[in-house]
């Protein structure tokens, strides 16, 4: 299953301008923010599914689901991609890796030359998309 969201993510993320629009608003190029995706989109999903086989971290990734509302970013990747601010990334990204945030930023950015800061920035619009597509394969 796991495989499965990666991948499903990947395809909409690479469809359309997606890519484009998500490297614009990071500052990178496509060529390195793909390569950032296709490293961080298994390390986030490893990281929701760990957190969530923990009590508190499962009432954690509900209740960020649950503040998406209606509005799964999965739902509309290109009109979330235009405002992803309104969905807490960042936050999430903190309360979700922790102490893992800064390593995963690190490994990212060594293997893909891009700044942590931009790493972050992908990663945090990356979260919801992972937690989004994880409560659709639950539903």
């Amino acid at each position: 299953m796991m495989y499965s969201i990666v991948e499903g993510l990947m395809t909409q993320i690479m469809t359309g301008d997606n890519l484009s629009v998500m490297s614009g608003k990071v500052g990178a190029d496509d060529k390195s923010v793909k390569s950032a995706l296709d490293l961080a989109l298994p390390l986030l999903l490893g990281a929701v599914s760990s957190k969530a086989a923990k009590p508190e971290g499962a009432s954690a990734i509900m209740s960020s689901i649950s503040g998406m509302g209606a509005d799964n970013p999965v739902d509309s990747i290109s009109g979330y991609l235009n405002s992803p601010e309104k969905l807490q990334g960042p936050d999430l990204l903190s309360s979700i890796l922790g102490s893992q945030l800064q390593p995963i930023q690190q490994s990212i950015s060594k293997s893909t030359g891009l700044p942590p800061a931009i790493v972050g920035q992908i990663l945090g619009i990356l979260l919801p998309l992972v937690i989004g597509s994880l409560s659709k394969s639950t539903t």
